[in-house]
């Protein structure tokens, strides 16, 4: 629909100028309906929305699976079909001077209500294509073109317009083929994890505040971008953690358990866990962790938010000689002494 013209039927979805995600939605009968999500995310990385619409009873707006808000619709009646093509970043125009900045990926599209479970079963997981409902999925995976292609079955692709150079980038969304999730007032005790076959198991140990909720994600490829990791024969997938916090605080240890991985026992020494954020970051950097051999887990330090895991070997490349050294605020009986590190010479 026009966003000049909010009166007009149709449904525009979109972020305002508080960061908050918000709905605009006009049947052919009654009047419009206005609402937003009670949660900003701006700069806040990646988050997933979904909003459902009832047209007997509400409409509802969840951020990464929390209701955040809704508003009732049943007295806007009638079509919902404008004149206007649907965009996504744009209103039905595709002229309005305020475009949307951020990235996107996963877009799907039902026609039937998903319920809040539903909603947090798939947030994290990639689709098949052929789910029940399901009338429109764009991954939005093409790497050139304009195509932008519907895997669901009605395959109705979409098109790209105005692209730049550099507008296509790594996705870091929270997203793999299988995940695990939790959402409790507390889930300090839960016991769920994640186990890929031959590919390790993976869960989070709260240890401060309390998270809204917490999601286990697995990929069963490697990791397009390996920089920084002396690999694992073997391993070829990696595991991600998403907790939901907002303003609560969430620090959580990683624990990655890997009895079933047969290269991981034979290796048990050598064995370091590495991370990055998401898949956005060009390197990877080896966690501070303990190693528990009569249980077969990998205990990381204490982090927060999103992290991705991937399990390999300790660097085995030789220590340059340090530069530099130096010894400042000498006195006759101490002194400190500084110096710039070698780092590695090379990562094998």
């Amino acid at each position: 629909k026009n966003w000049n013209s909010g009166t007009n039927t149709g449904i525009t979805i979109f972020l305002n100028s508080s960061g908050q995600a918000a709905v605009n939605f006009k049947g052919s009968v009654g009047g419009r309906r206005d609402f937003a999500s009670s949660i900003s995310i701006r700069d806040k990385g990646w988050n997933h929305i979904a909003i459902t619409f009832n047209r007997s009873g509400k409409s509802t707006i969840y951020v990464n699976g929390i209701p955040t808000d809704s508003t009732d619709i049943s007295t806007s009646t009638g079509s919902i079909e404008g004149t206007l093509p649907y965009y996504i970043g744009q209103d039905g125009t595709g002229t309005y001077a305020s475009k949307m900045r951020s990235s996107i990926d996963e877009f799907r599209v039902w026609n039937e209500i998903r319920t809040q479970n539903q909603i947090r079963t798939y947030m994290c997981r990639k689709l098949k294509g052929d789910e029940l409902g399901l009338l429109r999925y764009f991954r939005m995976d093409e790497l050139s073109g304009t195509v932008i292609n519907d895997y669901s079955s009605s395959g109705v692709p979409g098109t790209l317009e105005n692209q730049v150079t550099g507008n296509r980038r790594l996705s870091g969304a929270a997203l793999g083929d299988t995940s695990w999730f939790v959402y409790s007032s507390s889930w300090s005790g839960a016991t769920g994890a994640l186990t890929a076959s031959n590919q390790g198991q993976v869960y989070g140990k709260l240890i401060e505040g309390n998270a809204y909720g917490f999601h286990i994600y697995h990929n069963r490829v490697a990791p397009l971008v390996k920089t920084g990791v002396r690999q694992l024969s073997g391993v070829n997938s990696y595991f991600g953690c998403f907790p939901v916090t907002y303003q609560r605080v969430h620090d959580y240890k990683p624990v990655f358990g890997y009895s079933n991985i047969v290269s991981a026992i034979a290796n048990e020494s050598g064995l370091a866990l590495y991370y990055r954020v998401n898949a956005e970051m060009p390197f990877w950097s080896i966690v501070n962790q303990s190693v528990d051999f009569s249980t077969d887990q990998i205990t990381a330090d204490s982090t927060f938010g999103q992290k991705e895991l991937y399990l390999g070997l300790k660097p085995n490349g030789t220590c340059l000689p340090p530069s530099l050294i130096r010894a400042d605020s000498v006195l006759f009986d101490r002194s400190v002494v500084n110096w710039n590190s070698g780092l590695y010479r090379d990562w094998k």
